[in-house]
């Protein structure tokens, strides 16, 4: 069985992959090499804080990355704007399903002009607090 978070991941990425039309949803989200990649996203789960709640539970509160770059041209901003709604709408929508507790906690976006075409990043940073059975973090109590 796989931790929460490896689950977590998993139905993040087909959610956002169900959101997002033609956008590729990696797990190796530290491998973009150039911009006929492009357009992609990845989530990620990189920090959870663990506390045990009473006898036998657990409570996780995971740190969610969702990052997205795309290829664009003079209204790349608008549309890493719309990137956001849709990534947010579809993250929230999910962690709505798994927990009482979450939150968007920060977006923001990014433009570099370093190569021929503008490339727009986005990045979110989401929290959940999911609960666990004390000493199995692959079962996930709703």
């Amino acid at each position: 069985m796989s931790h929460v978070r490896t689950q977590l991941r998993t139905v993040l990425r087909a959610a956002l992959t169900g959101a997002f039309s033609g956008v590729s949803v990696e797990k190796d989200w530290w491998s973009v090499g150039d911009t006929s990649q492009l357009p992609r996203m990845a989530v990620s789960t990189p920090r959870e804080a663990v506390r045990r709640i009473d006898v036998g539970t657990v409570e996780r509160t995971i740190d969610v990355m969702v990052m997205g770059k795309f290829r664009g041209g003079e209204d790349l901003e608008d549309d890493l704007d719309a990137h956001l709604v849709t990534a947010e709408t579809s993250v929230l929508g999910v962690l709505g399903t798994l927990s009482d507790i979450y939150d968007l906690a920060e977006s923001g976006t990014d433009i570099s002009l370093e190569s021929q075409t503008p490339i727009g990043s986005i990045n979110m940073l989401f929290r959940v607090v999911l609960r666990t059975p004390e000493g199995e973090p692959e079962t996930l109590e709703i």
